[in-house]
């Protein structure tokens, strides 16, 4: 398990870092409206923010929602985010099969460590049946 929580707070931080984000509440509901408009960019890395708790409550089940809305729109990383939760059991239970789905929609959109976690899936056959396409 706390494999699991670092390997989570390390990838969250690189895509904080990464995405170069501040955690002022301007910010913060800067992307909450665009998030509300429809932009899905804006709704992962809000899902991002509650996940990581940068400048809010730290709420799993918030990012989940956020994270869904915004795979739901195409966005790949919120899509690599979901499977990373699913994989791990983070604010839902434990499910290898939801995590392919969307770590395979992730992969399919171009998102590479989607990509490369899918592969590590299937190498160390977490559980698998047939893969979603």
């Amino acid at each position: 398990m706390t494999k699991v929580l670092l390997a989570g707070i390390l990838l969250a931080s690189i895509l904080l870092i990464r995405m170069n984000m501040s955690s002022s509440i301007e910010k913060i509901e800067d992307y909450k409206k665009s998030c509300d408009s429809g932009n899905t960019s804006a709704c992962s890395k809000l899902g991002l923010i509650y996940y990581a708790g940068r400048g809010v409550n730290q709420d799993d089940l918030k990012a989940l929602e956020l994270y869904t809305k915004a795979c739901n729109g195409e966005e790949a990383t919120a899509c690599s985010s979901l499977g990373f939760m699913y994989r791990n059991g983070i604010g839902v239970t434990s499910d290898n099969l939801k995590a392919i789905k969307f770590y395979t929609k992730a992969c399919n959109a171009g998102d590479t460590p989607g990509c490369r976690t899918l592969g590590i899936m299937y190498a160390k056959k977490e559980n698998l049946i047939i893969a979603y396409k």
